[in-house]
C-alpha cells in the first residue's frame, strides 16, 4: 500500500505502474495529476490546473477516486474499471473496453458527465 501526495508544474503529480495506491493525492499544472498503468487506485484524488487530465488510467481499477481538470477529470482506457468515482469537474471519458461499458451503468455508479469513446 502506497500513500503519497505530490505536486508538479509539468508532468505527473503521481506516476503509478503496477502499483496499489490508497488515499493518495496528485496534482499538476499541465499533464496528469495521477498517471496510472496496470494499477489499483482507491480513494485517490488527481487534479490538473491546465491542459491534461486529473486522473489518466490504463488497464487499472479506480474505486472512489476523484479527478478534476479543465480537459478531462478522469480519462480511462484499455480495460480499466471505474466505480464510485467523481469526475464532476471535467467529466469522465472512457473507451469501449472499460467496465462498466454502458452509459446507464456508468451514470449509476459514478458522478459527472460521462463520454464513451469508440
Amino acid at each position: 500500500i502506497y500513500t503519497h501526495n505530490k505536486t508538479w508544474d509539468y508532468g505527473s503529480g503521481i506516476y503509478a505502474s503496477n502499483s496499489t495506491l490508497t488515499n493518495c493525492t496528485g496534482s499538476s499544472d499541465d499533464g496528469y495529476g495521477i498517471y496510472a498503468t496496470n494499477s489499483i487506485l482507491t480513494n485517490c484524488t488527481g487534479s490538473n490546473g491546465g491542459f491534461g487530465y486529473g486522473i489518466y488510467a490504463t488497464n487499472s481499477v479506480l474505486t472512489n477516486c476523484t479527478g478534476s481538470s479543465d480537459d478531462s477529470g478522469i480519462y480511462a482506457y484499455n480495460k480499466s474499471i471505474i466505480q464510485a468515482c467523481d469526475g464532476t469537474e471535467g467529466g469522465i471519458s472512457i473507451d469501449d473496453t472499460c467496465y462498466p461499458n454502458t452509459q446507464d451503468l456508468l451514470e449509476q455508479l459514478n458522478k459527472g458527465t460521462i463520454t464513451i469513446e469508440t
